[in-house]
């Protein structure tokens, strides 16, 4: 059983099922989080390897296993990739 559902006894005895409103978008958090932590750590070698012209956005959600639309939802596009992989190698030298 999914417990994303909810499963409801009507008077009567008939069942219905309805999704849960909140385990959907717990999971999906929890989904979207992966996908962009994923696409930060394939892209961040290719950008120190081939730079950042050097490193296609094709190239990078290929080596994923993702798509450019999982590319553009959580970073806009290969510039918002590169400043997020930017801002988080300058967190682990500053901190």
């Amino acid at each position: 059983w999914d417990d994303a559902y909810r499963m409801h006894v009507v008077h009567g005895g008939s069942v219905t099922v309805q999704p849960d409103e909140a385990a959907p978008a717990n999971r999906q958090q929890q989904r979207s989080a992966s996908t962009r932590a994923w696409l930060l750590a394939v892209a961040r070698p290719l950008f120190a390897e081939r730079g950042f012209h050097g490193a296609s956005a094709e190239e990078i959600v290929a080596a994923a296993g993702l798509t450019r639309g999982a590319l553009y939802h959580h970073f806009g596009g290969k510039e918002g990739l590169f400043a997020a992989v930017c801002d988080q190698v300058q967190a682990e030298v500053a901190g």
